[in-house]
């Protein structure tokens, strides 16, 4: 079980033993609003500072495209079927990080709200966002390629 902190880190509990994450041990932030395990079984840690991902209990170097985008702080992780992963970053409104590439998505996309809180993915229906200006938004899935 996985869960983060505002101050300390993220922290795992497994097999009765508690492991710390945190500045102190490599992750790029203290703050930890979101936390995502992929398709491949790594960890992606949502920080104040970036994202952060970890492998084997190993923090990997952080990827270009997102340590491009500055300090941002990360509020939604989501990896979808597909193995693309979906954050939320600021008041910088939704990416997604398929292979390679990154994708902003925000108001000039449809979005009703930049500042984003969660994100629920369910199949062939629209996918939902909340955010702080909007109780409900959707993405159609033709907006953003789905």
């Amino acid at each position: 079980m996985w869960f983060g902190t505002i101050g300390r880190g993220a922290f795992r509990l497994q097999h009765g033993k508690l492991t710390e994450y945190s500045r102190r041990t490599g992750l790029s932030g203290d703050q930890v609003k979101a936390i995502a395990r992929d398709s491949q079984g790594r960890i992606w840690i949502g920080t104040e500072k970036s994202i952060d991902i970890l492998e084997d209990g190993r923090i990997l170097e952080p990827l270009p495209q997102i340590r491009d985008l500055g300090v941002i702080s990360i509020s939604i992780l989501h990896e979808d079927r597909a193995g693309r992963m979906w954050f939320s970053a600021d008041v910088q409104g939704l990416h997604v990080l398929d292979g390679g590439n990154l994708r902003r998505f925000d108001r000039t996309s449809g979005l009703r709200c930049q500042a984003l809180h969660f994100l629920s993915d369910h199949g062939k229906a629209p996918a939902r966002v909340a955010g702080a200006c909007s109780l409900d938004g959707c993405i159609e899935r033709e907006q953003v390629g789905l």
